[in-house]
């Protein structure tokens, strides 16, 4: 335990974590890992740190209309701080831990927002294989329909899902370019394979000494279990793959799951993105002939075709009924 005189009370951030990506990137492993160290507390994931951004933002666009309110952005700013205090550092001081780490995937869309009002925070990027996590999202739709529960956009189909990915891997970009040095990128695969050198790569990133449980989170209870794998979010995990140890069985499921003219869709939209510049994914279709490549390809086209009809309807329709 730490001494209380550690716990920083400047709402700088200081003994903040957020971890943020896609959806199916790997953010939940990287926070059991994190949350077996002894100085950290990684609850399950908290969903207010994105509504308070966001309402932050509402409340600046204000400002920017009344602009003789000199003092209003940083009325504004220590108003989402303390909101966040409460979420925080009131937890952290009752576990007596140094760090807190929280983490929902939505956070990278507020990764720069919480940067400017927590400069000393320090902030994770999870990246994944994108046809690893578009199978994964699918995967989800799939769960969904069969217990009759929600199903998330995102997993309704392979446009959603390639869509939504689209737009995080832009917020990732625009993180990755604007908080530098206090903003640590970890690659799914690269973690999976080299959890110990990757794990020191995070304590070294966090400044902390490292421990040896963060190499077997699954043999730590995660007071996160219950909320996530409880209703609804069953569709993402059960208390096994949510108390899970690190593996590989889940590099290459994609391969398997996603039919070649769905990897060919994905390579369409992802092949070439400067995001995966430092560790770039081979994109390259393996195993198909090249009558089977453009069939697929022909396949993939119709469906795009498809989408873009659905769309021009959607929008046509939303446009009368405003009339």
């Amino acid at each position: 335990m730490v001494e209380k005189s550690e716990w920083k009370n400047s709402n700088d951030g200081s003994n903040y974590i957020f971890v943020g990506g896609s959806a199916r990137s790997g953010t939940t492993l990287v926070q059991n890992i994190l949350d077996s160290h002894p100085d950290i507390f990684a609850p399950g994931e908290l969903n207010h740190v994105i509504e308070v951004m966001k309402a932050r933002r509402r409340m600046l666009s204000t400002v920017k209309e009344h602009s003789n309110r000199l003092d209003g952005r940083d009325v504004i700013d220590q108003m989402a701080r303390n909101s966040l205090d409460s979420l925080l550092l009131v937890p952290l001081k009752e576990r007596g831990m140094l760090r807190i780490s929280e983490k929902t995937p939505r956070n990278i869309l507020v990764f720069e927002d919480l940067y400017s009002i927590f400069p000393k925070a320090k902030y994770i990027l999870v990246m994944r294989d994108p046809r690893a996590v578009i199978s994964s999202l699918l995967d989800v739709g799939k769960k969904a329909r069969e217990s009759k529960l929600p199903i998330p956009r995102n997993s309704l189909n392979l446009f959603e899902a390639v869509f939504y990915l689209s737009k995080s891997l832009v917020n990732s970009g625009k993180a990755i370019e604007n908080i530098g040095g206090d903003l640590l990128t970890i690659y799914y695969e690269e973690l999976v394979e080299k959890p110990t050198a990757i794990t020191k790569i995070i304590t070294d990133f966090l400044e902390l000494q490292w421990s040896d449980e963060m190499e077997r989170p699954g043999d730590v209870y995660h007071e996160g279990v219950d909320m996530m794998t409880e209703g609804d979010m069953s569709v993402y995990y059960d208390q096994a793959s949510y108390q899970r140890n690190v593996d590989r069985s889940s590099l290459n499921k994609w391969k398997k799951n996603l039919k070649p003219w769905q990897q060919v869709y994905i390579q369409r939209h992802f092949e070439g993105s400067t995001v995966f510049s430092d560790v770039p994914y081979d994109f390259q279709l393996e195993g198909l002939g090249v009558i089977k490549f453009w069939a697929d390809r022909v396949r993939c086209i119709v469906y795009e075709l498809w989408v873009e009809t659905i769309m021009l309807r959607r929008r046509f329709f939303s446009r009368i009924g405003r009339l």
